[in-house]
């Protein structure tokens, strides 16, 4: 490859990192054939066929790693498998493009709890409480939340008695 060449190239994957260009605007696949995946992924889950959803969805996190649909339908498949390693990526994710919506980071806690990860399952719960003290809406979420922390220091403390 020629330097200029090289140089055109190096340009123009610059400009689309910079600007935050989604990859399936970069490849050309329309925003009509996103959603039409983004359908085909929902309808194979509500058949509870997962394994098939969550490989559109991962497709789809990739193509536009800003939608929020794909990221939870993503984690919801894998929590379903009971890949609760991988969903907790996915809520992840999600949880970074809502800072202030405490249910994603709720659904993480189940998995760090379901994978017995109770030093991470706590953090998640001081999330959700954090991000439910923004709004008085969520205001049953903490009080779960706050009962579920109560719980999870009693279970972390007899744990620690065993050990």
């Amino acid at each position: 490859m020629n330097s200029t060449r090289k140089k055109l190239i190096t340009e123009k994957v610059y400009s689309i990192l910079k600007n935050g260009t989604p990859l399936y605007q970069v490849w050309g696949i329309s925003k009509q054939k996103m959603e039409r995946l983004y359908s085909a992924a929902y309808n194979l889950y509500s058949a509870e066929k997962y394994e098939e959803a969550g490989k559109i969805f991962l497709t789809l996190t990739l193509c536009n790693n800003a939608d929020m649909k794909s990221w939870l339908g993503a984690a919801g498949s894998a929590e379903m498998l009971k890949r609760y390693d991988k969903a907790i990526v996915a809520y992840a994710f999600a949880a970074n493009l809502d800072q202030f919506d405490p249910l994603l980071v709720l659904h993480a806690f189940d998995c760090h709890l379901a994978l017995k990860n109770y030093p991470q399952a706590l953090a998640c719960l001081e999330s959700v409480i954090l991000r439910c003290s923004k709004k008085t809406e969520y205001n049953d979420i903490k009080k779960r939340a706050e009962s579920l922390r109560s719980i999870l220091h009693k279970t972390i403390q007899e744990s620690k008695k065993v050990s």
